[in-house]
Formats: C-alpha cells, structure tokens, sequence
C-alpha cells in the first residue's frame, strides 16, 4: 500500500503479507494511514516487525529502507527522491516470475534468468543492452542483495558473481561552429513539433512549441560556466564575488551534495572577458548583486520545468541542423576540454570534481587535441625547408 504525503511528491508504502480477505486489508491499511497521520507523516518511529516472506515483499522493504522507513533516526541514509527512483527504476526490471521465490532460496539459477534479462536491452528482444547500462542494472542488484545479506534474509550475494563489463568512453563536445548553428537555428528554425497526445481514448497529433524565450540564453550560459543544467537554471547575480585576480561566480555543488548530504565545496566559475561581454549584454550592470536569477527571470516558468525543456529544447533544434548524437550536457564538456587546454592535470579543481579520472573518461573530448595537433607546427619561424635535400635523387636516364 502507498499513502501520499502531503503537499509531496512523495510516498510511503508498507507491504501487507498473508492478507487473503479484502476486508482485513483495507482494515490494516485505514490503520496504516492513521498510524503515518499521527506521527505528523515522520517515519523515523514506524518499525518493520515481521521479515518479508519473499522476493517482491524484499524488494518493498528495501525501498521503505531506502526511504528510512523503520531505520532509527541516528542511521538514516538522507538519500534523495532522484536516486530512490532511479534504484526502484532498475529493481522494477527483475523478472516477475522471480518476486515469488523466498530470498533464502535465491539461488544461482534465478540469477541467471536475470542475466538473461540484462544482456537484451529491457523490453526489448535484440541484445542492444551498453556496457554502462549493464554495470549499473548490477550495481542495483548487488546493493539489494547486500541488504538481504546484513539482515541475514539470506547468506549469499548472488549478483556479486557477475562480472562488470568494460566501458570504453570517447567523450565528445560542442565545437564552436556548431553551437552557432544551433543558437542561430534555436532563432530562425521550425518550433513546432508534431507529438501524439492520448485523448478521450484516442491517438490525436498536435503540435507542441518548443521554443523558449530565454533558451539561447541557457545555450551562452552551458558553454560559459561548464554547470550542470540545474546550477545553470539556479545561477542568481548575487553569486558573483571578487578576489584579487577577478571576478567569478561562487555556486554550491548541487549533485554532490545531494549524494553526500554534507558541507562540501562551492564550485568558482571564472567570469573571463569573453563570458563578462555575454553578461554586460544581459544586465550586469543593472543587475550584479541581486537575488535575481540570471536565467529567464521574467519569463514565470518553474525552475523545475525550466530543466525539463532546456533539455528536450536544445535537443529539437540540433536535430534540425543534423546533430543528432550530442545534448545539452555536451556544452559542460564543450567547457571543461577548453579548460584541461590551460589547466592540464589542475582542471578538476575548477569542476567540482575529486580527480582528473572522471573527466578523462566522461568530459574531455580527445577529437579537441587530434584537431591542435593537425595544426601543430614544429619548425617554426623563416626556415626554409628543402624536403629534397639529402635524398637520393632518381637519375632521369638510368641506361647512362
């Protein structure tokens, strides 16, 4: 059962096991309920008694765990409602015939039906599944398992057999002549889209505007300060500060410390003289040091929505001008390439990040140094080269 919490998103389920009569079901869930109500919807006090009898009922306590249902307030986790959908999105893949086998009996057997299910893409027959999706659908699995393990629902980790598959990252960016394609596309292209909407019953085409007044603002925005989208979307005026060698912006590390719920680092964006132009543009010197935000601040859009569109907005217009392969979060490594060119093994200081091994494999574009390199003169200045000299010339009559 699932009770929503009020003015949230969010839910609370707990599972009923052994309920065969409807009556007795609805009783224990009316009590549920009253039992949430009366605690002002905190559930640090509600305790999980009984263990689950099988897979599914496991898989439901470990989301109420997940959630810090029944775990004593000194032991909760803090983890954020993102990443509990991304875990429950992957556990919802687990076969169904499987939900049914007790934990304890979870053998080598059933994992392997899972495993069948990993190498085809979810959903699908044709075994298109990536190396990076594959690693993460047994990252979830083995986390689940080890919470079976550490409340000895079983003794096993079944999942701790498989091996990780090996993934090869070539990352890519924006390049300058195809940001101004797509700005300059995002001005004069098509903005409608045709999309397929479901209504009274029926399949119905309309078209949606996919243009936004202050997208080409969010594009200067992307490549400028290399941030995720929603530090883009949250950036304020009153961010910028002043040392002795400039200004920059001062903004939190939203993503990690969502991840590890403690103080950590801002991130310093550097404002250069190219990025302080795109700023005197739009209001710098009316602006500095208010609590107004940057992006779209009179346009009355939800911060929220703002990120859903900056995403799928960037994406129609690129597809007009044949970029097909790269998003939004293409003009962040667009950003942190140019950087490691004048920092090098320095650039994940400036990125929030705790070494240069996330930005080697998932941000710097290598394609950005194969075309410096074409360019790469090594005899420079007035020299003149004679490519003939030394070489051994073919004499033009050899019978002589």
């Amino acid at each position: 059962m699932y009770v929503g919490i009020p003015n949230s998103k969010r839910k609370k389920c707990r599972t009923f096991k052994g309920i065969k009569d409807e009556n007795e079901a609805i009783k224990l869930a009316i009590a549920f309920k009253d039992e949430l109500k009366a605690n002002n919807y905190d559930t640090k006090n509600l305790v999980i008694e009984e263990k689950p009898d099988n897979l599914g009922n496991g898989i439901a306590c470990y989301i109420d765990w997940l959630n810090d249902i029944g775990v004593p307030e000194q032991f909760h986790k803090g983890i954020d409602e993102d990443s509990i959908k991304e875990e429950i999105y992957y556990l919802k893949h687990i076969p169904k015939q499987l939900l049914s086998i007790p934990i304890g009996e979870f053998n080598d057997n059933h994992a392997g039906i899972v495993f069948h299910m990993l190498i085809t893409k979810p959903g699908k027959k044709t075994p298109v599944i990536k190396p990076k999706t594959h690693n993460k659908f047994v990252t979830e699995y083995r986390r689940l398992f080890k919470f079976f393990t550490d409340n000895d629902l079983t003794k096993s980790n079944p999942f701790n057999k498989f091996k990780m598959k090996k993934v090869v990252s070539e990352p890519d960016m924006l390049y300058p002549e195809e940001i101004l394609g797509i700005i300059h596309q995002i001005q004069t292209g098509e903005r409608k889209k045709e999309v397929k909407n479901k209504r009274k019953g029926k399949i119905v085409t309309c078209k949606r505007n996919m243009y936004r007044t202050w997208l080409v603002d969010a594009v200067w925005l992307g490549v400028y300060t290399g941030l995720r989208t929603e530090s883009v979307v949250e950036l304020k005026w009153n961010q910028i500060r002043k040392d002795i060698h400039g200004e920059y912006f001062l903004v939190p590390n939203l993503k990690v410390e969502r991840i590890q719920k403690e103080g950590y680092p801002p991130i310093k964006v550097e404002i250069t003289e190219e990025f302080l132009k795109y700023l005197k543009a739009i209001g710098y010197n009316e602006y500095r040091g208010t609590n107004r935000y940057i992006l779209g601040a009179d346009s009355g859009y939800k911060r929220e929505t703002m990120i859903e569109d900056i995403s799928k907005c960037f994406s129609f217009f690129c597809q007009q001008i044949g970029i097909t392969e790269k998003t939004y979060k293409h003009l962040r490594k667009t950003n942190i390439t140019y950087k490691d060119d004048i920092l090098g093994n320095e650039t994940y200081k400036s990125t929030g990040h705790e070494s240069m091994k996330m930005l080697n494999s998932n941000y710097i574009a290598r394609d950005l140094r194969r075309k410096k390199v074409r360019g790469l003169t090594i005899f420079e200045g007035e020299i003149s080269l004679d490519y003939n000299q030394g070489r051994k010339l073919e004499d033009k009559n050899p019978e002589k």
